[in-house]
């Protein structure tokens, strides 16, 4: 039985291209619209609301990059999760994905079952993304509420001694965002702990694009500054601060 909930906004001005998702895609989803550039992609937008859209980068006039930004600037369209497709998959070219807002990258030729695999995964993290968007709500008022009480360098020492307290990537993952959280910071991170991975975000699931970001910045020396991102490298943990001009402004003094 195809997949009747999801709908899937494909974008790609190459003709073959886009004969090749349809035969892909087609078996497995009903929901499923065509547009051949980033004009019509937000001229459709304007009737219908896709969960994920599969944007070629190579486009004339706007590429995927720029479509992507200025879709992740919309409050409106910014939650459409964004996969782009590419025949260049270095890592340059990941990291301007990421830098655009996407959520994941598959590069061409693709196999049918490596795409319906990438859909799948998103789905399942667009999903949990708005199951965990009251939480993070919640949790956010909560923050702002004990800042108002409490000092900054009081939180930054219960931070640190509680770190001494835990015993797994998890628990060091949790309690560093928590403590992120506090100061507005939108960040994602991997911790190890005894040869334990952990990842994590503050919106509660890490983005594939996100984790393939913090592996790629890893040996990039202890601080790495782009745009108005940072990433912070440690033996046992990456921190990655998606907004450095939000991490000035609640910085510690």
């Amino acid at each position: 039985m195809k997949d009747s909930q999801t709908k899937l906004l494909v974008v790609d001005d190459e003709p073959l291209n886009i004969t090749i998702m349809r035969e892909y895609l087609e078996e497995v989803y009903e929901n499923i619209e065509y547009v051949t550039n980033g004009f019509e992609c937000f001229e459709k937008l304007k009737t219908f609301k896709p969960d994920i859209i599969l944007l070629d980068v190579s486009m004339p006039k706007m590429d995927g990059y720029e479509v992507c930004a200025k879709l992740k600037q919309d409050p409106n369209l910014c939650n459409i999760t964004v996969i782009f497709v590419s025949a260049r998959g270095t890592s340059e070219e990941r990291m301007s994905g990421f830098k655009a807002g996407g959520e994941d990258y598959i590069v061409k030729p693709y196999k049918e079952d490596e795409l319906l695999l990438k859909i799948s995964k998103t789905i399942t993290y667009h999903n949990q993304i708005l199951g965990l968007k009251d939480q993070l709500e919640d949790a956010n008022s909560v923050a702002f509420e004990a800042m108002t009480g409490s000092s900054e360098m009081g939180y930054v020492a219960q931070y640190l001694d509680q770190l001494f307290q835990l015993d797994s990537a998890t628990n060091i993952m949790d309690a560093t965002l928590k403590f992120m959280n506090i100061f507005g910071l939108a960040a994602c991170l991997r911790t190890l702990y005894e040869n334990d991975y952990a990842f994590g975000s503050h919106q509660g699931c890490i983005t594939p694009l996100e984790k393939e970001v913090i592996d790629l910045l890893n040996n990039s020396g202890r601080i790495y500054k782009f745009d108005t991102r940072i990433q912070f490298n440690f033996s046992h943990i990456n921190v990655l601060v998606k907004s450095l001009l939000k991490m000035k402004t609640n910085m510690v003094v």
